[in-house]
């Protein structure tokens, strides 16, 4: 999403809002990225954020762990948020938060993984600044709520996971 000016605005979700269905298990996943921006300007920042779904996708992903495990860059959220006076962030000009699902084989790559991604964040907008990026693995599921979603479909699920 880009605001008309090209912007991005405070709290806007940039990327896509797909998420990849895993048929099999009947759920989707979603790795959040937050972006905490003290100090990039629009430029660097709408450059690194537009980057940021395929660099965490590729960085992210083990194969062979059922749902969840391999990602696209239209499994990836991206949220910014313009940090406040009042944050205590060191020197930092950005900070760089990812939540995905915990795989064992994700945790292994997790040294590699914040490479990979400090990388592209230096090739996409980061260069000549500092920052920092974090990745929390976590025990996870998510739910997606369509606009066509009733109550009765919620209610069938419970029952079925009875």
């Amino acid at each position: 999403m880009k605001h008309r000016l090209g912007r991005i605005l405070p709290g806007q979700s940039v990327g896509t809002r797909s998420r990849t269905k895993h048929k099999a298990e009947g759920r989707t996943t979603m790795p959040l990225v937050r972006v905490d921006n003290w100090g990039l300007r629009d430029p660097e920042l709408l450059r690194l954020v537009r980057s940021l779904s395929e660099i965490v996708a590729d960085a992210l992903s083990v194969g062979g762990v059922g749902h969840g495990g391999l990602l696209s860059m239209n499994d990836i959220e991206v949220v910014v948020r313009h940090g406040l006076a009042i944050d205590i962030h060191g020197k930092a000009d950005y900070g760089i938060s990812i939540e995905a699902m915990h795989f064992p084989e994700r945790e292994e790559k997790l040294p590699r993984a914040v490479l990979e991604i400090k990388k592209g964040v230096l090739e996409n907008g980061g260069l000549g600044h500092t920052g920092y990026v974090g990745i929390t693995l976590v025990p996870a599921e998510f739910g997606e709520i369509n606009d066509f979603d009733t109550v009765g479909d919620v209610e069938r699920e419970l029952k079925a996971l009875e």
